[in-house]
């Protein structure tokens, strides 16, 4: 905090956290609201998609005496259209320095009643104009306050902001009935060919992030692997490019995505184990039930029925089958349907 500048009003010192570098209920875009599998359930479909608008930004930078020098109201080409952006701002004093209010508040004294969550994308260039600094931050507006930032700077170079003030998507899934002790992967795949870009964290039983991952998969996509812990439950997070917080901060919009699971290696239905949950399977578990299969492999069978390694194919018309055994079963499938969430913002490009 700046006490010494003019025309403050209440001032909150933001630092700059640089980032460089089945069916789904909603909302499921928080650990503790995470969608909860049935055991057996191994894939999900969903979509990153925005939901929320956060305030209408005012974006102002800072002269060598500390005062309000150029602003911008709606240039930023992220957000709803009212989010804010300066470009080739002149770095003084070896700092960057720049200030977030809300629509109205001309003077950045805080008189303003904006709030909610943006994010924005930073560029620092030397005078060469080459790059040398940039990434993402984010922040939280709140109704009188102005958000104060500070970075320091190469002297003579110049700086460009971008803020974004729509909140995109994350979605958890936590995936239950899973044998302690095995070898799990957790891969995204792109159904659609839609070009999304994924990052995926997991999770611990308390909520903190064990892992996460970009592009260990093809084509953008994310794919962690690790071990199931003793409570046979594993949290997945999905969420885009560049939210390495798991807060929201992403561009992909409405882009789907399929998240699959495969234990020690195998497709869980994947009976006679050719990389397909096919018909075939329901064969094996027909011939072993009682003596190799049990109902709960049945669903299992039944819930990833589509599935083969790289994602899904298409299914048939008749869908998969009901059991016929001697045994009178009346098994409920699991069913997964399609998911949306919420939250958005200004990510540097595809890594």
């Amino acid at each position: 905090m700046h006490a010494d500048l003019p025309n403050r009003g209440i001032v909150v010192a933001a630092t700059l956290a640089l980032v460089t570098g089945a069916s789904a209920e909603e909302p499921n875009d928080f650990f503790e609201e995470a969608t909860v599998l049935a055991p057996g359930v191994q894939r999900v479909m969903g979509d990153l998609t925005p939901r929320e608008v956060g305030p209408d930004t005012l974006l102002g930078s800072l002269d060598a005496s500390g005062a309000i020098d150029q602003i911008d109201d709606d240039g930023s080409f992220f957000g709803d259209g009212f989010a804010s952006a300066l470009s080739n701002v002149p770095i003084v004093n070896g700092e960057v320095a720049f200030n977030v209010t809300g629509f109205g508040d001309d003077d950045f004294t805080g008189d303003h009643s904006e709030s909610g969550s943006y994010s924005g994308t930073l560029f620092v260039f030397d005078s060469l104009g080459t790059i040398v600094n940039g990434g993402l931050f984010f922040s939280f507006l709140e109704p009188g306050v102005v958000d104060e930032f500070r970075l320091a700077g190469p002297e003579g170079g110049a700086f460009e902001v971008q803020l974004d003030n729509v909140l995109s998507d994350v979605d958890f899934y936590t995936f239950t009935g899973l044998p302690a002790g095995a070898s799990f992967a957790a891969e995204a795949f792109d159904p659609e060919e839609s070009g999304v870009d994924t990052y995926l964290g997991w999770f611990d039983d308390s909520g903190s992030e064990i892992a996460s991952n970009d592009d260990g998969g093809a084509n953008f996509l994310s794919k962690l692997e690790g071990v199931v812990p003793a409570s046979g439950e594993i949290t997945l997070a999905v969420t885009g490019f560049g939210d390495f917080s798991f807060e929201g901060f992403h561009n992909e919009d409405d882009f789907p995505y399929e998240l699959l699971l495969t234990i020690d290696g195998q497709l869980g239905g994947d009976f006679n184990g050719d990389g397909v949950v096919n018909a075939a399977d329901y064969t094996v578990w027909r011939d072993g039930l009682g003596d190799d299969y049990t109902v709960a492999d049945y669903q299992t069978w039944r819930a990833n029925f589509g599935l083969m390694f790289g994602g899904s194919f298409p299914l048939p018309a008749i869908g998969a089958p009901e059991p016929t055994t001697g045994f009178g079963l009346a098994v409920a499938g699991a069913v997964v349907s399609g998911a949306r969430r919420r939250r958005n913002a200004a990510a540097i490009g595809r890594s």
